[in-house]
């Protein structure tokens, strides 16, 4: 199937592009608020270039959700522009210094360290493994990416964050548009198709997580080394998270700042209290990874109280000052979903249909499913859908839970501050679950909650812990075979024939434990990723068609009816103007009693006079059917509609159907 848009090749250079693009602003934005928040002076060059492409984003969502239409072309070139140009400027000028002063020189040097070299090949691995999945992927999951693309084309035509779908569906709509101003700003500036902006857009963001998982190592576990362990379990043994890329685009363009901030959580466990004005910074950069996806930073927030309670000293000797700080870092976050927040309270409980890991409440074999990582059910999001890297994760998390136990009060100090922060993290993500499964069982309170969180999600955080556990065997091992053990003759000696150096052992074993996971990884995933992205998306080149035919031919305003999960949810991304029945999104296509009809009877086949009756109360002019586009949802059939003279066919390509309604 001949694609629009670039080549993989391509993309995945603009990808590259669009990545120094974001960094080089944020680095302008990160430049002033360094000038007032120390938190902002980062020296490790990992965890630096990661902010920066965020906090680039950040100035994005900061456009888009000022509710007087500044998301343009020539506001945003503008903007971007003067902050890439004072942080480039800030990199040049102070190249040469010491100190603060030249870090610009430590980034650059730091890559002569094989740690480093690790980190970037497998983060440059895993992009590639990414951009081999998407190999004739038509678009991303309809469900997910259609939300995406129906936000992304009412930013680009009214120059503000949507809270409502306007003429689309009726009602307030919380939905984060963090996600929606990158799907945007990469839209406008590669001229993408409307289609398929979240699906091209995701790889880059999927590949930055081992940055995100070598700050946990080096900060949690406390060398480079572990860092790079990490890293590397992340992007080539441990693809749980990737797995969701069939789903969530925004929990994808979410993760690694997630990551970042719980490796700064190591600031909240310190001997003394965070400084009020880092916790302002951390609230304020958890804010806008809340704007991206509100699981990570729901998580993180509860996470945070958890670890400092079992840290030493607790609390860092000074509880109420903690807890201060804690409350001003909420404050600083609820502050960027603000337009969120103010949707919902408007907005109405919405369900959602068996299966959907979405909002709301789950059931009992979901929680078990959804947090147990030795259940390999068939509902169970697991660590990979490699049968072989869910083997092996599963041993080595059991192997490194017991490590932990065994060094939580006695072992060394990074080893036993890793573990309570595991078991926090772990703790959180239990009582997310927990919600959500009190909300399936009918507790309002709960179900209300549960709207602002997944279950899904919380799950993916989950089983990443799950896989850093598992890594720290190998941490374990490789600081033990590359270092002497204690009291040992530090000496040189004559190494005898045949005896390999302790360094040379732990590469051995480090290596083979990390080969079957790269292997499958490398050879295996692309085909495995690229068989679900197919599943939740069997768009065709007809759908393409019809997209751009619709977007031209359909008076503005035109009401469709279209199937849940089909190609023509896609329609309001070429036509923001359209109002279809119903996008995925907000109460209506869960709750309408008189689509929920419709939707049973066509997927059946049939209509007769309730269905007639329905479609009146609809207000439907168009009806259109498209093949069988995901495995979610069951199309429509054409049988009530072709030579029905109330529906006269209109178009028609290969499977692709559009009929007006006479009724």
């Amino acid at each position: 199937m001949s694609l629009p848009g670039p080549g993989l090749v391509q993309w995945g250079l603009e990808l590259f592009a669009l990545a120094g693009l974001l960094a080089a602003t944020g680095e302008g934005v990160r430049r002033v608020a360094a000038n007032h928040l120390p938190w902002f002076r980062f020296t490790e060059p990992f965890e630096w270039a990661l902010l920066d492409l965020y906090l680039g984003g950040a100035l994005l969502y900061v456009l888009a959700v000022i509710p007087v239409g500044l998301f343009r072309p020539v506001i945003i070139g503008g903007c971007v522009a003067a902050a890439a140009g004072w942080g480039v400027a800030g990199l040049v000028r102070h190249r040469g210094g010491a100190g603060p002063r030249g870090r610009i020189s430590a980034f650059l040097a730091s890559f002569r360290r094989p740690t480093y070299q690790l980190v970037l090949l497998a983060t440059l691995v895993l992009f590639a493994v990414e951009l081999a999945a998407l190999d004739q992927v038509p678009t991303g999951n309809t469900f997910d990416s259609s939300v995406d693309a129906t936000f992304t084309a009412l930013l680009n035509l009214y120059g503000t964050a949507p809270s409502t779908l306007h003429s689309i569906a009726p009602g307030a709509v919380a939905y984060p548009q963090g996600a929606t101003a990158i799907f945007a700003f990469t839209q406008l500036s590669a001229a993408l198709p409307a289609a398929r902006v979240p699906l091209l857009v995701t790889p880059l963001f999927l590949a930055l997580g081992p940055l995100g998982g070598f700050a946990i190592g080096r900060r949690w576990m406390g060398s480079e080394s572990a860092g790079a362990i990490c890293a590397l379990s992340l992007a080539l043994v441990g693809p749980g998270t990737r797995y969701l890329a069939a789903g969530s685009n925004d929990f994808a363009l979410a993760f690694p700042l997630v990551l970042l901030l719980s490796a700064r959580a190591v600031e909240w466990v310190g001997p003394a209290p965070l400084s009020l004005r880092d916790a302002l910074a951390f609230g304020g950069v958890a804010g806008y990874s809340a704007a991206l996806n509100p699981v990570g930073a729901e998580w993180l927030f509860v996470l945070l109280p958890m670890a400092a309670a079992v840290a030493v000293p607790r609390f860092g000797s000074r509880p109420a000052r903690w807890g201060v700080g804690w409350l001003l870092a909420l404050a600083a976050g609820v502050v960027w979903v603000l337009p969120s927040l103010a949707a919902l309270t408007t907005g109405a409980r919405r369900s959602v249909p068996a299966g959907i890991s979405g909002g709301g409440g789950i059931t009992t074999a979901q929680f078990v499913g959804w947090s147990d990582p030795l259940l390999f059910g068939p509902g169970h999001v697991g660590f990979s859908p490699v049968l072989a890297l869910q083997l092996e994760l599963a041993t080595l998390m059991v192997l490194g839970a017991l490590l932990l136990i065994r060094q939580f009060g006695t072992g060394s100090l990074a080893a036993s501050r890793f573990a309570r922060w595991a078991g926090a993290g772990i703790v959180s993500g239990l009582l997310w679950l927990t919600l959500a499964l009190l909300g399936g069982m009918g507790v309002g309170w709960a179900a209300d909650l549960s709207e602002v969180s997944s279950a899904g999600q919380i799950s993916l955080l989950l089983f990443t812990i799950f896989t850093l556990v598992g890594a720290y065997v190998l941490v374990w091992v490789w600081e033990r075979g590359t270092s002497l053990p204690r009291g040992e003759d530090r000496r040189p000696r004559r190494r005898r024939a045949g005896e390999n150096p302790p360094s040379i052992v732990a590469l051995l074993v480090v290596g083979l434990v990390l080969l079957p996971g790269t292997a499958a990884t490398v050879v295996l995933l692309p085909s495995e990723n690229s068989s679900i992205y197919h599943d939740f998306s069997r768009v065709t080149s007809a759908d393409f068609d019809f997209l751009a035919w619709a977007a031209s031919h359909l008076p503005a305003g035109s009401r469709v009816l279209v199937a849940p999960g089909s190609a023509a949810e896609f329609l309001p991304a070429y036509d923001p103007q359209l109002a279809i029945l119903f996008p995925m999104i907000g109460p209506s296509w869960t709750t309408n009693a008189s689509y929920l009809a419709v939707r049973a009877l066509l997927a059946n086949g049939t209509l007769g006079m309730a269905g007639v009756s329905d479609l009146g109360v609809l207000g439907v002019q168009y009806i259109a059917v498209t093949g069988n586009d995901t495995i979610l949802f069951p199309a429509f059939s054409t049988a009530p509609f072709l030579g029905n003279p109330a529906s006269p066919l209109l178009y028609e390509n290969a499977e692709t159907y559009l009929f007006e309604w006479d009724g």
